[in-house]
């Protein structure tokens, strides 16, 4: 079998040989049969490379590869860059599945852009295997981001707005020459440096949406974000929103656009990393008005301090009508 050189899988795991068994087997069936699919085992003790490597038997495009010790994958990508060999690459994590046809889809649509530096798709969370049903993406369509900035502003303001079609990080579709020399936020942002280092190995643009929901996310209790104990903690979330602010600062619409939302995105990641054992929130917030992390008035989402600013307007227009009303009644009667 002849390898596609567009694009490649790699399937992250640790320790979750029974999940990543259902993961492996969505991948291995993409409607694009020349897939070369590589298993990147970061030193799993729990039977991974023996389930593997009977596969490996039965799909020839099928690869193993196992780290002596547990590392950070973004921060390691001196060892993962020489396993590269296509163009593109998807780093596809152990929990979730992938729609047959994603990478048929992904593929079309490079090929139609060969300038695009990333794809991205829609996501959908499930808990049970029994509510994964796919559509039929024969057709597809996307949309696509020529700047950078463009691509950004919508990341920021759709996590809030309809976040099953912000951009969902396992199934990031990376350029490799893109990510030689990219460097990991994870030490300052922690386990929500995710976006940060997809965002950074963007150039100038080009990015791919397919509009469709070709990947489906496992909600369970032994995924990273169900726990508190590895954050985010306050000065993580401050340096996350700051990346954001930082790059979108500079354009009127896309900075009017993040302070509409900034807000919300504080207060959610607060509760997720349960920061009240830390700091109030209205220090909190205060404390990233002041860090840059924020535009405006950090105590109000955006659609709420829409709502303050009518209402303040409205009173202050009834003081006007009443004051007016009171003089005239005066005037007339004296």
């Amino acid at each position: 079998m002849e390898l596609s050189k567009k694009l490649e899988i790699f399937i992250r795991t640790y320790n979750r040989c029974e999940l990543m068994k259902t993961t492996l087997q969505s991948v291995l069936n993409q409607s694009a049969k020349n897939i070369k699919v590589t298993v990147f085992d970061n030193a799993s003790t729990d039977g991974t490379g023996d389930y593997v490597r009977s596969q490996m038997q039965e799909h020839e495009n099928l690869f193993y590869y196992k780290t002596q010790e547990n590392i950070i994958f973004e921060k390691r990508l001196d060892i993962v860059l020489p396993l590269i060999s296509a163009e593109y690459v998807i780093f596809f994590h152990d929990d979730d599945i992938m729609h047959p046809q994603y990478a048929e889809c992904a593929i079309q649509a490079l090929e139609a852009h060969p300038e695009a530096e990333l794809v991205t798709s829609w996501m959908w969370p499930f808990r049970t295997e029994k509510e994964v049903v796919f559509e039929d993406y024969s057709t597809c369509s996307y949309r696509l981001y020529r700047k950078k900035r463009d691509f950004v502003s919508y990341v920021y303001a759709s996590w809030v707005l309809w976040w099953d079609k912000n951009m969902f990080f396992p199934g990031i579709v990376y350029k490799r020459d893109n990510l030689i020399g990219l460097q990991s936020r994870f030490d300052v942002m922690g386990k929500i440096a995710d976006k940060p280092f997809v965002l950074d190995s963007i150039k100038a643009g080009n990015v791919i949406q397919l509009e469709g929901y070709f990947l489906k996310w496992r909600m369970h209790g032994g995924q990273d974000s169900s726990t508190t104990a590895n954050g985010p903690f306050p000065e993580q979330i401050i340096a996350h929103n700051k990346y954001f602010y930082d790059m979108l600062k500079g354009d009127r619409q896309a900075r009017f656009n993040f302070n509409l939302v900034a807000s919300e995105w504080l207060r959610q990641l607060y509760e997720m990393g349960d920061c009240g054992r830390f700091m109030t929130r209205s220090r909190f917030s205060i404390k990233a008005y002041k860090a840059g992390a924020i535009g405006f008035y950090p105590m109000l989402s955006g659609i709420k301090c829409i709502r303050f600013i009518l209402n303040r307007l409205s009173r202050l227009l009834w003081k006007k009508i009443r004051f007016f009303y009171e003089t005239y009644s005066l005037q007339v009667g004296s």
